[in-house]
This record gives structure tokens, sequence and C-alpha cells, in this order.
């Protein structure tokens, strides 16, 4: 029996005009490092805490978080 199906669709099956990309982009600019378009591509279909971490070469819990929670607004907001 199936009992959990994870699926990442965005940009496959459902088109959303790269408003991921662009929440995380502009996200981790306003985190301090503005990412190049090589570096979010590198991202696609990754965990976005983790992508964040990496794009703004940080361990910094705190940074990151925020980072988080701005991107995860600039979704919403898409």
């Amino acid at each position: 029996m199936i009992e959990l199906a994870v699926l990442d669709i965005a940009g496959t099956t459902v088109e959303e005009h790269q408003a991921v990309y662009r929440a995380l982009a502009d996200a981790v600019t306003a985190g301090g490092r503005t990412p190049t378009t090589a570096e979010i591509q590198h991202w696609m279909g990754a965990d976005k805490k983790e992508a964040i971490a990496a794009l703004l070469r940080s361990d910094d819990g705190d940074r990151i978080a925020a980072a988080y929670a701005d991107f995860r607004r600039l979704l919403a907001e898409a």
C-alpha cells in the first residue's frame, strides 16, 4: 500500500512562470548575495532551505531562516 507520494511538478506539469526561481533569487539577493542564473538553475527541484544556505554561502541559521521566510512570502505573493 502506498502511504505517501511526493511530487515536484513545478515547471513540468504546472506552468508556474518561473515564480519559484524568481522568488529564490530575490530572497537570496535580499539576504545579501546576488546569485547568478546558473546558480539558481543548479538548485532547480532541490530543497529550498538547502539551496538558500548554499546560495548565501552561510551556515548562519537565523540568516537562512530569514531568507527562507522571505522566499515563502515572495512565492505566496507571486
